[in-house]
């Protein structure tokens, strides 16, 4: 499959409902974002965000409500979760890939900087 974006700072491929038609409430996302470069800040008003690192590592900021954030690095093998609602932002270190994944409408631009 050929890259949905592609840019100097990485690029995703995108499943959904427009290249799967029977994805109608799940949509996924292969990333690859170069070291230094950021994922731009996204948000899913209606669904959770998944990620499965496949390769690399990297730092996310979760973004909470009322002045709070959290933010995790992750590394090969590792799990991300962010909750529905929460604005989120990643950048990275070294070459990471990863799938992300959303239950409902895709929402998020998947766009880079």
């Amino acid at each position: 499959m050929q890259p949905t974006v592609a840019s100097k700072a990485g690029e995703v491929r995108i499943v959904d409902s427009r290249n799967f038609p029977v994805s109608k409430k799940v949509a996924a996302g292969l990333l690859i974002i170069k070291p230094g470069h950021m994922r731009e800040i996204h948000w899913h008003p209606n669904a959770a965000e998944w990620q499965y690192w496949i390769s690399g590592k990297g730092r996310m900021t979760v973004f909470f409500p009322v002045d709070n954030a959290r933010t995790m690095d992750y590394n090969t093998n590792d799990v991300g979760f962010v909750p529905p609602t929460h604005l989120t932002i990643s950048k990275t270190q070294v070459i990471p890939t990863w799938w992300s994944w959303s239950c409902s409408q895709l929402t998020s631009s998947w766009m880079f900087p």
